[in-house]
């Protein structure tokens, strides 16, 4: 698996794994990946997350194998267990809450110690969501007429 380093080597993708989820669109899509890995597909976390979208082989076992994901080093088996994951976040959660949980977890979602950390991790997102919107959204909309 060759090393992704850029939104752009894999944007159709997202574009494609995103069309077919109800709540997760590209943008953050885009700005997971960048806050979590930076795009580095071959990111590895001392929480022992792997990947674009950072994801515990050992937690996402049942939603890689529903996927057909072998490897989540690999940016497409990755990214759409990652979608797929916040997907399902998005429908229990809403995006702020989904947001909270992916990066920090269920358990410590609602935890005060770790509040302010999750506030940043947040503002990176929406921050992110932005620079999506304001350098790429063009590229998804050229996508979609072509479909």
């Amino acid at each position: 698996v060759e090393r992704t380093d850029s939104w752009k080597d894999i944007e159709i993708y997202v574009y494609e794994v995103v069309d077919k989820l109800d709540t997760v669109d590209p943008a953050t899509a885009y700005a997971v990946m960048k806050v979590e890995s930076s795009f580095q597909s071959d990111a590895f976390s001392v929480a022992d997350c792997v990947g674009l979208m950072q994801l515990d082989p050992y937690y996402q076992v049942d939603r890689m194998m529903a996927q057909d994901a072998t490897n989540l080093f690999d940016p497409h088996d990755n990214i759409r267990v990652g979608c797929d994951y916040f997907n399902t976040l998005m429908r229990e959660y809403g995006l702020e809450l989904a947001i909270k949980v992916y990066g920090w977890g269920a358990d410590n979602a609602d935890k005060e110690c770790y509040q302010d950390s999750m506030q940043v991790y947040i503002d990176k997102v929406y921050r992110y969501k932005q620079e999506w919107d304001t350098h790429y959204k063009k590229n998804y909309e050229a996508y979609k007429k072509g479909k």
